[in-house]
């Protein structure tokens, strides 16, 4: 979510200097002879299970983009949902903050108003409240109830073919109503243990009878529920202190828990995984510097008994210095950089840092990564996403995956799979993502299987960000990893390099292909290539392999995600 400063910036650069910065920033790459490469896959070693969970995305609170109802019955939507079939939703309800209130269910006449919602949470006790109050309070929306509902939402995924798990996550304190506004309002816990009984409870119970009245008799078994998202931010930037942070989580997970006591309950960390000596000298002693690196500790050392995982988000660092970037024209050096951040996070025991601090306090916690992407929604995010996903899987992360975002709901649309109609656009369409998590949901088998690559480098033309120097090394150009599932065998493989196709011999052990292999490839014109203006620009392209299946030798594109599958 730091990329909606980024965001909303690089629109403010496309409006006014758009022209300018791209022919200022534009470099011509000349192409390199192909390199080489050699995946060894052998399905008689198996890695591991997969979580499924993993290939999921998230959802803001929901309302509308259109200022109108109809997102959910659209028939376009549901479609494009279903060719994706998202295993996981993480729906954050931390941004407009508004709780749970059982008054808020029911038919949309008769929910209660965004007026009672504010004034059933005594919002004007809060100064930054009651300023915010007095500004929207003659907007006509503020008599309405919100777009949607917890069981509007439920309901609609499923009826989808898939029906995704879910993950809520909700605020304990209200700070800010689409960062319009800067409160400290604590929220009453009973919000929380209400929407768990609502969610959860049996037929039997108050709740769980009401909620069979708005049609949904069988409880919705949410277990994964996370309080509170960034609080670093409040933290360190708004005087927020870490006392009331940690008891209105602690009321909340206790809250919670008395409700059901199966649920689990998480906190968002802040991601301190990288070495510090990549850090520059002025950064790491900056005084806010500092108190981020100390965060986690002090959040977790005061929650401790009080939440069972705990959340990360992992976005791509733009390789350049200074902040006026326009992240939808990075030039191909920025992008090596990019393309190269996963590497480093394997390299340097990304992973094992994250474990480590959390385990400390918690040693059954479990590790999530609920927001990722890349720098925006063009082909280099997909691809940066497709990295991502290998490297979850590979870790073997807990819970689910969140990639941010679906672009339902969502203003920040520039990040989402999915574009909904809105005043710029007048059709639905889908981003690059879009196509990698589809292409995992599709195809990624039921079980990792060894898979060993060897594979030519590219070097780093920048290895700076605005706070970071990435050390000079040699970035392996291929990334590959293997599954089954029944009598399917899937490779998908990542080439990173910007201007280099990859030769690679592929050779497949303990698996006995029969018939034509198929083979999807992401690919387009450039990294920054987007489906904006034409939505076939960036896709996936069908195509078949005879011959031989066993031992191979196939091209694998520049800057592509390709993926094999066979049949025995």
């Amino acid at each position: 979510m730091k990329k909606r400063i980024l965001l909303t910036f690089g629109f403010a650069l496309i409006v006014l200097f758009g022209l300018f910065l791209f022919s200022q920033r534009e470099e011509i790459e000349d192409d390199l002879p192909p390199g080489k490469a050699t995946i060894s896959v052998d399905a008689r070693k198996i890695s591991g299970e997969v979580n499924r969970n993993l290939f999921g995305t998230t959802m803001s609170e929901p309302r509308s983009i259109s200022g109108k109802r109809d997102d959910l019955s659209n028939p376009e939507l549901t479609k494009l949902l279903n060719e994706l079939g998202p295993r996981f939703m993480n729906i954050s309800n931390t941004s407009g903050g508004i709780p749970f209130f059982p008054e808020g269910t029911g038919p949309y006449e008769k929910r209660m108003t965004h007026e009672e919602i504010f004034n059933r949470m005594n919002f004007t006790s809060d100064p930054e409240g009651k300023i915010f109050y007095e500004r929207i309070k003659a907007d006509p929306a503020f008599r309405k109830p919100p777009d949607f509902n917890v069981d509007d939402t439920l309901q609609y995924f499923e009826s989808l073919d898939v029906n995704p798990g879910i993950a809520f996550r909700i605020s304990t304190i209200f700070i800010s109503f689409g960062g319009q506004s800067k409160g400290k309002l604590n929220l009453d816990p009973k919000t929380g243990s209400d929407l768990v009984h609502y969610l959860n409870d049996p037929v039997t119970t108050e709740l769980g009878k009401l909620r069979a009245r708005n049609g949904h008799p069988a409880p919705y078994g949410v277990k994964y529920f996370v309080l509170g998202n960034e609080m670093w931010n409040v933290v360190l930037d708004s005087g927020l202190s870490y006392e009331q942070v940690i008891s209105q989580h602690i009321a909340f997970a206790k809250a919670m828990k008395v409700a059901d006591p199966t649920i689990k309950i998480g906190f968002n960390l802040t991601d301190d995984s990288l070495p510090h000596e990549f850090f520059k000298p002025g950064f790491l002693e900056e005084k806010r510097t500092k108190k981020v690196l100390e965060f986690n500790d002090r959040i977790l050392s005061g929650i401790k008994g009080y939440f069972d995982f705990v959340t990360y988000h992992i976005y791509a660092d733009i390789g350049t210095e200074g902040e006026a970037l326009d992240p939808s024209v990075l030039t191909p050096g920025e992008w090596k950089l990019v393309m190269a951040q996963t590497h480093f996070y394997d390299q340097y025991k990304g992973y094992e840092q994250r474990v480590e601090i959390a385990k400390k306090y918690n040693p059954n916690v479990e590790i999530i990564s609920d927001e990722y992407s890349g720098p925006l929604a063009n082909l280099g995010g997909a691809l940066f996403t497709a990295d991502h996903v290998i490297h979850l899987l590979e870790k073997n992360y807990d819970g689910y995956g969140g990639y941010w975002n679906s672009g339902m709901f969502e203003p920040f649309t520039r990040f989402g799979l999915i574009q909904v109609p809105d005043e710029s656009h007048s059709e639905y369409f889908v981003r690059p993502a879009f196509y990698t998590l589809q292409l995992f949901n599709k195809y990624f088998g039921d079980r990792i299987v060894e898979t060993k690559v060897s594979s030519d480098t590219y070097d780093l033309a920048n290895t700076e960000t605005l706070h970071l120097t990435f050390p000079r090394e040699k970035i392996p150009s291929i990334k590959a990893l293997a599954s089954v599932s029944g009598n399917s065998l899937s490779l998908f493989v990542l080439n990173r390099v910007t201007n280099q196709d990859v030769e690679s011999t592929i050779d497949i052990q303990g698996f006995s292909p029969v018939g034509k292999g198929i083979v999807y490839t992401l690919d387009g014109p450039s990294l920054n290539a987007t489906n904006e203006e034409n939505p076939d620009t960036v896709k996936i392209q069908e195509s078949v392999l005879t011959g031989p299946l066993s031992k191979f030798t196939y091209t694998l594109k520049k800057r592509s995600l390709t993926v094999f599958e066979f049949k025995k």
